[in-house]
């Protein structure tokens, strides 16, 4: 079969392809990408000076062996992508969702990878292009891809699901996420509803999380539709939570499993792995093998010591649905001293103002002795004993490094913007 050279140089070359021409790799082929503020083909000749095989470019440049030139970079990862999964005998899991997305990706990871060859998504690159090279990822010993979707706009789950084909999908919650890119609260459930409906097509396996409220709404009785949740809602796969605070433990399928996951929400993530693995066949000691061995990390849930206090870090994402759910954990645990600093959650649009007056209010109503906002979307705030607000990071530190507690639980939580990690470094 004749394939696009692109696609051979990249099997010639041991499927080792790159993006970022800081970090060359050897013998590898470097893909050229644009955005909005960076345009890779003037890296191109450099990439191949310091080691790389080939170059995939889309405009024009000196003459040079290693060049490839297309007619769009972007395009030709997404259409190399497509014809390795094509390829690939793997089966493809679809994992998106307004949040627990990727902490629900990586216990699957944790699991699978005891029982099949399996990748999965590295970090949250979940978009148009962390999709595709992670499935370019994929080799004829891979028998599983655990591929994580995210969206901020219409249309892009379905856009992403033509390009890796899952075979099974499951989305871990709905919630109000990235609001800008989508206008509605109805249009995220429609966008995150596109797994489905691209696998209700090829009749692939649809996991139905029904501890969640919306996704409860939507769930159809069909054979390749599979219910999971709490006992209550008499699903075909069902766990029983017995604690969620200081760790979670629940039980699934006869196995009492301990994790080192905090919250109700992070319960449901769990529920998530459980099921799919369940449902894949693998014997459920080896799932609670998987579950008891993740250990979050990358300011998830992450417990952290600094200068003497205890530091929940949750930086890494933040909406109104999380921010509200870490908020609930946070006060319902048993600890003195509790102070929460809050970033900004980004994309919300025109509903930017409302969902932060909003969570003012909720974090006002909590046990908590102090309460920490930083950036302009909470600059409506009443400052009072409990409440305190800053413009930025900056304004934030210096004032904590003259009023830093005494043996203090701190929760950090924050859309990434935020980089409210740099409040402990």
């Amino acid at each position: 079969m004749n394939y696009p050279e692109s696609y051979n140089r990249y099997l010639q070359q041991d499927r080792k392809i790159f993006t970022d021409s800081r970090n060359v790799i050897s013998g590898g082929v470097f893909l050229a990408l644009k955005g909005p503020h960076f345009n890779a083909n003037q890296f191109a000749l450099s990439a191949l000076d310091q080691g790389a095989a080939y170059a995939i470019v889309d405009e024009d440049l000196p003459y040079h062996p290693g060049l490839i030139r297309v007619e769009n970079c972007l395009q030709e990862l997404q259409t190399m992508a497509q014809l390795n999964r094509k390829l690939s005998k793997a089966r493809i899991i679809a994992i998106t969702g307004s949040n627990g997305k990727t902490t629900t990706k990586e216990l699957c990871y944790s699991i699978f990878s005891k029982g099949f060859e399996t990748l999965a998504t590295i970090g949250n690159l979940n978009n148009h292009i962390g999709v595709p090279l992670t499935l370019l990822r994929i080799t004829d010993q891979t028998e599983v891809a655990i591929i994580e979707m995210g969206a901020n706009r219409t249309t892009e789950i379905d856009e992403l699901c033509q390009i890796a084909d899952p075979d099974v999908g499951l989305i871990t919650s709905i919630g109000k996420a990235h609001l800008e890119g989508f206008g509605s609260y109805e249009a995220i459930l429609k966008t995150k509803s596109e797994l489905f409906r691209y696998l209700d097509i090829k009749k692939g396996a649809c996991f139905y999380n029904l501890n969640d409220d919306s996704i409860r709404n939507i769930y159809t009785n069909a054979d390749h539709h599979i219910s999971f949740g709490d006992e209550q809602w008499a699903a075909m796969i069902t766990g029983r939570l017995i604690q969620e605070l200081p760790d979670i433990q629940l039980e699934f399928q006869g196995e009492r499993i301990h994790s080192k996951l905090m919250g109700k929400y992070n319960y449901c993530n769990i529920l998530c792995a459980c099921a799919l693995a369940s449902w894949f066949g693998i014997e459920t000691n080896k799932i609670k093998t998987g579950i008891e061995a993740y250990v979050p990390t990358n300011m998830r849930s992450e417990w952290k010591i600094h200068n003497g206090c205890n530091i929940l870090l949750d930086a890494y994402n933040a909406n109104p649905s999380s921010m509200h759910s870490s908020l609930e954990t946070f006060a319902n645990m048993d600890l003195p001293n509790k102070w929460v600093v809050l970033g900004e959650m980004a994309e919300l649009g025109d509903y930017s103002e409302e969902e932060h007056l909003h969570l003012i209010h909720f974090a006002s109503t909590k046990n908590f002795n102090k309460v920490i906002f930083i950036g302009t979307a909470f600059q409506n705030i009443q400052e009072n004993d409990q409440l305190k607000y800053f413009t930025t990071n900056e304004d934030c530190k210096l004032w904590l490094q003259e009023n830093w507690p005494e043996s203090a639980a701190i929760l950090i939580k924050g859309s990434r913007s935020s980089q409210l990690e740099k409040l402990i470094r």
